[in-house]
């Protein structure tokens, strides 16, 4: 009796553990997906950071989304429109379990503020993967598209707590995909991807697997994900940033220097639990903040087309992004004013809540400013143009003159770059104010050389043209190079007290007040003779009550001089009529003709306001009653060509 019991009781016992456990086909296959999303696990290249809260490189790691989970400072919301001023917390500190089944108007708030997130977001990510103990890490899926058989897919998925881009927002995923001519992962264990995609912004950049650019540690992808938008790339380098309906524009950075990180595995399941750890998918908010345009949290890798089509998704997906690493070019670049701009603008739209309907608002002033800003300075500009026309020959031979200087100045920019003092450089003065007037106020080694050497011979062939005297091109260049060390030296101590100014902060707006009178330090030294010492005395003294004119005048010159060839350089990349390579020639090129229009116009303006000093001083001593001094000289009179503007 107790022998039947017994054997009653083993057959129980064995047949629930039977159904315990899964069958041999079915441990099989779980197996052979892990060891399908172990075999080719990424490797992410980190841009590194100098120091914490440092901008330029990347403050965050990919991380379980655990990171968010049961902390105080993290609350589950829920959008209400028109009812209450603020969006009420459903949960407080939520768990997985939480997100489950939720609809698209709860959104997670993560402790910050994504419009102006400082160092905040930083600081609380290390504090959390300290606390929780997490390490960085991928999730890993497996999938296939019933309209598209015979393709297994194999997502990995990177959840950041962070997007530190143009457009910042709390939290970002991002992907990539290997695809498979498969229907099995045990299948797949037995070949190669047929092809690999790198998703960036709403859209991506395919490879096959024997692609040069696509980098491999055995079979593990190394992935290069953009500092900031989180983009992945195939390399290091600077890209052109731009996604499907225009998101992401900006650029993006996997320069060096580099972190290498392996990146844990963690396998997704097919069918979430509601109640299990990735209860987390079955969430159908955003998981960040809200806010307006491409402010808001994003939404999870559930809700999108890469996760519902993961094989279609793919078809428009590009074959190669636009590096601008390495690609030099005369004057502001089409590439480096594509960066700038974008930074610009997005940096503008982050720290200030404002639509696109109202940047369009604002474009359109800005459009309307410059507008009537070259309607009030037009007949220089008008009469720089007509002097070019009339002697472009002359003219022709100065622009050409642009193209070796140029060259010859990125050279020794690079040089210095490339050593110690550089470095120091970089490092001191990187954001600052005294970069504005390094970098942009004279552009570098470049512009230096061009207001010390080309500008010069400008200034002098154009006075010449408007004084009746036609020297010519070696005539002009021999007085550029005679007074070499004259101009050099001006405006060499003009960048020092200019940057000493703006280091101090408190002396700002003195730099840029006597910044605007000292511009015409080089046309003191070639027009009127000063010395090294005098020419910013001689130049402030030509500006004398007409600064606002002056300022508005050189506003104008440098814009004609740097946007026109790199915003046509850049319709003609991104329209896809010429290569990078074109387009930085187009831009050089019509740089090296603006620029030398430009000087045409600042010589006209400085000339202009100098006979017009000389006509008042002139009608002054005839109006005196008494006889000129032993001392005093009469001014000699300035002969204008018909048709010279008065000032």
């Amino acid at each position: 009796m107790h022998a039947v019991v017994w054997g009653g009781r083993c057959f129980l016992l064995c047949l629930l553990a039977a159904m315990a456990l899964p069958t041999g086909a079915s441990a099989q296959e779980t197996s052979a997906e892990q060891d399908l999303a172990e075999k080719y696990a990424p490797i992410a290249y980190v841009k590194q950071q100098e120091r914490a809260c440092d901008t330029h490189g990347e403050p965050y790691l990919p991380v379980p989304v655990e990171i968010v989970f049961d902390d105080p400072e993290v609350f589950l919301k829920r959008h209400r429109t028109g009812v209450e001023l603020r969006d009420p917390v459903v949960v407080a500190a939520p768990v997985a379990q939480d997100l489950a089944g939720k609809d698209d108007t709860h959104y997670l708030d993560l402790p910050g503020n994504a419009r102006l997130p400082g160092c905040d977001y930083e600081k609380w990510s290390g504090t959390r993967m300290d606390e929780v103990g997490l390490e960085p890490t991928v999730y890993a899926r497996l999938a296939t598209e019933a309209d598209r058989p015979g393709t297994l897919v194999l997502q990995y998925w990177f959840y950041w707590a962070f997007d530190d881009f143009n457009n910042t927002h709390e939290s970002d995923w991002e992907m990539v995909q290997l695809a498979f001519e498969a229907d099995t992962a045990e299948e797949a264990l037995t070949q190669d991807p047929a092809e690999v995609v790198f998703a960036q912004h709403a859209g991506g950049e395919r490879a096959d697997w024997d692609d040069e650019k696509l980098q491999k540690d055995g079979d593990r992808l190394i992935v290069y994900p953009a500092a900031g938008s989180h983009a992945t790339y195939y390399g290091d380098s600077i890209w052109i940033g731009w996604g499907a309906g225009g998101t992401g524009f900006g650029c993006d950075d996997t320069s060096a220097p580099l972190d290498a990180v392996p990146l844990d595995v963690v396998l997704l399941p097919d069918d979430p639990d509601p109640d299990g750890p990735f209860a987390w998918l079955l969430f159908d908010g955003r998981w960040g903040e809200r806010h307006a345009w491409e402010f808001n949290g994003p939404l999870g890798p559930n809700a999108g087309t890469k996760w519902d089509t993961p094989v279609s998704w793919t078809d428009d997906v590009r074959r190669s992004s636009l590096s601008i690493s390495g690609h030099e070019t005369i004057g502001p670049g089409p590439a480096s004013l594509f960066c700038t701009i974008s930074n610009f603008a997005g940096s503008t739209a982050t720290s200030f809540p404002i639509s696109p309907l109202m940047i369009g608002y604002q474009a359109a002033a800005v459009a309307l400013g410059l507008v009537l800003l070259m309607l009030w300075n037009w007949r220089y500009i008008g009469r720089a143009f007509g002097v070019y026309a009339r002697r472009l020959p002359l003219f022709l031979l100065l622009s050409l003159s642009v193209l070796p200087v140029a060259i010859a100045g990125a050279s020794v920019q690079d040089l210095i770059r490339s050593t110690a003092v550089g470095d120091w450089v970089d490092r001191v003065f990187s954001g600052s104010n005294v970069a504005v007037i390094l970098g942009t106020g004279f552009a570098g080694m470049q512009q230096f050389l061009l207001l010390g050497l080309v500008a010069p011979a400008i200034i002098h062939a154009t006075n010449d043209v408007i004084r009746h005297d036609d020297s010519g091109f070696r005539a002009s260049w021999g007085v550029a190079l005679r007074e070499v060390r004259t101009t050099f030296g001006a405006i060499l101590l003009n960048t020092l007290l200019l940057a000493l100014m703006m280091f101090s902060v408190v002396l700002i707006p003195l730099a840029v007040y006597r910044g605007v009178q000292w511009l015409y330090t080089p046309h003191a030294v070639i027009i009127d003779g000063a010395s090294w010492r005098q020419a910013r005395h001689v130049s402030r003294s030509r500006v004398r009550g007409r600064w606002w004119r002056t300022l508005a005048l050189s506003a104008l010159v440098w814009l004609i001089s740097g946007f026109p060839g790199p915003i046509l350089a850049n319709l003609l990349l991104l329209t896809g009529v010429v290569s990078l390579d074109g387009a930085e020639l187009v831009s050089s090129v019509i740089y090296a003709i603006a620029f030398t229009v430009a000087i045409i116009t600042t010589t006209l303006y400085y000339q202009r306001i100098g006979d017009a000093e000389a006509a008042m001083q002139r009608g002054a001593v005839r109006e005196s009653p008494r006889a000129p001094g032993p001392d005093e000289g009469t001014p000699a009179p300035a002969t204008l060509e018909p048709g010279t503007p008065t000032a």
